[in-house]
């Protein structure tokens, strides 16, 4: 039995061979240059072989593109270092799609890696009726310094989400996201110096999670409340607990202030 190259390259892409893959789906191309799906797999696996040039072209020759090839044209555009494109294809598409979630969020999260704080709080604005938009948009503000507007997007963002417990299926995944609102809050008034609330926030969280981050924050909270001795403890314990990039995070939430000098 005789098998295509395209059936060559699907095989030889399920056991890893992926230089093999590579000249199989060269042949199918130079077979049938029009040959869409061969083209978009092709440029996945470009992207796989770290070749995002050859991959960006292929992409461009599609003609009809799906929401998760706009997706890896921006990424490619991403690896190559051309920013203002990634946006524009990102910005042209949610034009065209304003209904594709999916490309909105593609579209703030990539603001948001650019400290495009502003830009990103006006993509999540505009998609406010769902509680992971308001959070979203309360990320954006509280990173443009708008602490006090983010506080109250987030506090709507878990009204809302809180209305919608009772619906989950999955109640687990649910305290989940409940919690990380909570905490989002918590890191506000932190920053706002607001012990009370803070206080409040993190008795109420809690139950709902063991993340390190409850830990930095109870430290951070003491320390504030003249528990000084007692609130390194507890942020020395959180930050040994946390993962790098965590840690890097919790470092970052302390540099203006004083108790970083502490540690």
């Amino acid at each position: 039995m005789r098998y295509t190259p395209m059936e060559l390259a699907e095989s030889f892409l399920k056991t890893g061979e992926l230089t093999d893959a590579l000249d199989a789906l060269n042949q199918q191309l130079l077979d049938a240059p029009t040959d869409q799906e061969a083209r978009r797999l092709r440029a996945q696996l470009l992207t796989r072989l770290g070749q995002p040039q050859n991959a960006l072209d292929d992409l461009q020759q599609l003609t009809d593109f799906s929401t998760d090839d706009v997706l890896l044209q921006v990424r490619l555009y991403e690896m190559l270092g051309q920013f203002d494109d990634a946006l524009d294809v990102l910005q042209t598409t949610y034009n065209q799609r304003p209904e594709d979630g999916k490309l909105a969020e593609n579209w703030w999260q990539l603001l948001t890696r650019q400290q495009r704080y502003e830009e990103a709080a006006q993509i999540a604005a505009v998609q406010l009726t769902d509680w992971r938009w308001q959070q979203l948009h309360g990320q954006s503000l509280a990173s443009n310094g708008q602490i006090s507007e983010a506080i109250a997007v987030y506090q709507q963002a878990l009204a809302s989400l809180e209305a919608k417990l009772p619906n989950f299926s999955d109640q687990r995944n649910a305290q989940a996201w409940q919690a990380q609102l909570m905490l989002l809050l918590v890191g506000c008034y932190v920053k706002q110096r607001d012990w009370q609330n803070a206080q409040t926030m993190l008795n109420q969280v809690r139950p709902l999670t063991e993340d390190s981050i409850v830990t930095f924050y109870t430290g951070m909270v003491a320390v504030g409340q003249g528990q000084i001795a007692d609130g390194i403890k507890y942020i020395q314990t959180a930050l040994q607990a946390s993962s790098l990039e965590v840690r890097a995070a919790l470092l970052h939430d302390l540099r203006d202030h004083e108790v970083l000098h502490l540690l």
